[in-house]
């Protein structure tokens, strides 16, 4: 070895294999911490309202699809009591 390589080998030497400082926040992952810190902020009353309004508007639409399926497929299909209950409820929750 040339006395170069052996200068530069000296101060590595006394280091441990753990010689790696890990940063001092609870996340190492910046995005995971700000989306924990996005899900528990509270939302405004307008946010929520929209929020409301989407889902309504998503469960008038997938009622519409299944009634459709259920008068093309009126013959074929069987459903059961507890498929029904639940249809019912869901109608329920729709109109208020």
């Amino acid at each position: 070895m040339e006395k170069r390589e052996v200068a530069l080998q000296a101060p590595l030497q006394g280091l441990s294999e753990n010689w790696y400082q890990h940063p001092r926040n609870k996340f190492g992952d910046v995005n995971h911490a700000y989306l924990t810190h996005s899900k528990k902020r509270k939302r405004k009353a307008f946010r929520s309202k929209m929020l409301k309004r989407q889902l309504i508007n998503l469960q008038e639409k997938l009622l519409h699809q299944t009634d459709d399926l259920h008068s093309f497929y009126k013959e074929q299909l069987e459903y059961t009591a507890d498929y029904h209950c639940r249809l019912a409820i869901i109608r329920k929750t729709l109109k208020r």
